[in-house]
């Protein structure tokens, strides 16, 4: 009876400890900001992408509804990176290269409307533009 007791009570704590380490890595950043215009302010749904110095492998998040967005801890080493954004009808006014510590990393987008639309627009975004019945 006692040893079950034991065996109960370790294997409740070591669940525990387990799942409040796994919470706190999932919330961990490595890389967060905010995404804005002169024109709009906070900017929802714009693509942000980090690429690391040196490799062929990208990480791409969504901003919210307030224009925030984050990289995992998990997604990113540190390094340097170099960030590009997609919104159609926008380019990065800077910043466009950062450095990820082990302790994170912040860097506000500021975004500018662009004066040349067509490289930014994919295949199916010229198909979509194409005028006919809906």
């Amino acid at each position: 009876m006692h040893r079950t007791r034991l065996w109960l009570l370790s294997s409740t704590a070591l669940f525990l400890f387990a799942a409040t380490q796994s919470a706190f890595a999932a919330s961990a950043v490595a890389l967060s900001g905010q995404v804005s215009s002169a024109k709009e302010g906070a900017m929802e749904g714009v693509l942000v992408t980090a690429k690391r110095e040196g490799s062929n492998i990208s990480v791409t998040v969504v901003s919210d509804d307030k224009g925030r967005y984050q990289f995992p801890a998990g997604r990113l080493e540190p390094g340097k990176y170099n960030l590009k954004i997609r919104a159609i009808g926008y380019v990065l006014d800077g910043p466009r290269d950062i450095s990820v510590t082990a302790g994170g990393a912040a860097a506000d987008l500021k975004l500018a409307p662009t004066t040349n639309i067509v490289p930014q627009l994919t295949n199916s975004d010229w198909l979509m533009s194409i005028p006919g019945t809906e």
